[in-house]
């Protein structure tokens, strides 16, 4: 099984975009002992997923985060080391050396306590190999809008950390595939004769069908929700798991994205609208083997209509795609569409949107296509 599944299914697993340009976060939670030993540089150690029900609800199937302070080292830094194990799909350890500046906006960021979106500028160190094998530090400028905290761990891990990655081993590999990817034997068999059928990947936290259409044209029609495949008959025999399915995804010729627009913002975006702001969702991507799609939600106010815009982007490799889904309407009835949800709009963040916001964006977006306010445009 190749790392790049792995690394898709636990995007999937935590909903969101890891990996995304500007990703979706979790709400964290800091322990008093955790923040009292960043900013003094005690030597402790703490399970954070323990203390993060968002990271817990993942953290049985996806990840587990081990966070230990190592103190004042004779280099007059404080040595750090943070470790997410991944059930089955191996771990990543940051080796950490902060200075007391460091230490002090990280603590800073932590007590501000703050997930709505800032952007900010700053310059992170990024290591290059020339062709001899000497390794040196080049300053990059990067721009990202994100919450407070993570965009200072994005600053501390790139400037003061080192990255270890340990590849899960055949066994755990092995038995992740057996749990997670491969079909059932009763859909492998309805596969061989194209007879419809209905699988799910399993896991706790994803539940993705995969539907047998029937037969078209001496080929399988297969609906994977991102994908409707039209796998030739004489290579049916070949899929028996999820892995093998995303394979033909690659293919613009077999597998046909179908569009879906991220709704979970709508809500936002239609408040901004009202207050003549312009709005940008956070970037949601996904990775399916060599295939990544985007998604993100973006408004404005012009000449009292909100212009609503659902971007999507599929990039294979040797082909790319470009949706937009724009719904236009007089910012006139946007007070009324959005009053029944001004409880969740105001207890929501617009990094991460609550389940009831969630729901509230697919609502409203019923309601705009159903007055027939928005059109889909392949780009």
């Amino acid at each position: 099984m190749k790392k790049h599944i792995i690394f898709a299914l636990l995007l999937g697993c935590m909903a969101i975009n890891a990996h995304a340009e500007t990703p979706t976060p979790l709400q964290y939670h800091f322990s008093n002992t955790l923040i009292k030993s960043i900013r003094n540089c005690y030597r402790y150690n703490e399970e954070f997923t323990k203390i993060n029900p968002d990271l817990a609800d993942v953290g049985a199937m996806c990840q587990r985060i081990n966070i230990r302070i190592q103190g004042i080292q004779a280099d007059n830094l404080c040595h750090a080391t943070i470790v997410h194990k991944t059930q089955n799909m191996g771990k990543t350890t940051y080796k950490c050396k902060l200075n007391r500046s460091q230490r002090n906006e990280l603590y800073n960021a932590i007590m501000t306590r703050s997930s709505e979106p800032i952007t900010s500028t700053f310059t992170i160190f990024e290591e290059y190999e020339d062709e001899n094998g000497n390794i040196y530090r080049e300053p990059t400028i990067k721009t990202m809008t994100d919450s407070l905290i993570n965009i200072t761990i994005e600053k501390l891990k790139q400037n003061a950390c080192t990255t270890e990655y340990e590849e899960p081993n055949e066994k755990e590999q092995k038995q992740f595939a057996e749990y997670v990817l491969t079909f059932s034997e009763d859909f492998q068999n309805k596969l061989q004769t194209c007879s419809p059928a209905e699988e799910y990947i399993k896991t706790p936290y994803l539940t993705k069908p995969i539907k047998i259409i029937g037969k078209e044209t001496n080929t399988c029609v297969i609906d994977s929700s991102a994908f409707i495949y039209h796998i030739p008959m004489s290579e049916i025999y070949k899929l028996t798991n999820y892995d093998q399915l995303s394979v033909f995804a690659t293919d613009p010729q077999i597998a046909k994205y179908v569009p879906a627009p991220d709704l979970r913002y709508t809500l936002f975006a239609l408040d901004a609208c009202l207050k003549e702001e312009e709005y940008t969702s956070p970037t949601n991507t996904q990775m399916i083997n060599a295939i990544q799609m985007t998604k993100q939600t973006i408004s404005h106010n012009q000449d009292h209509n909100c212009v609503l815009k659902y971007r999507e982007e599929v990039s294979r490799p040797d082909y790319y795609e470009e949706y937009e889904t724009v719904c236009i309407f007089s910012d006139e009835e946007i007070a009324d569409l959005i009053s029944p949800y001004q409880k969740v709009l105001n207890s929501s963040s617009r990094l991460k949107p609550s389940g009831g916001a969630a729901k509230a964006g697919i609502d409203l977006y019923k309601i705009l296509d159903k007055r027939e306010y928005c059109k889909l445009n392949n780009l």
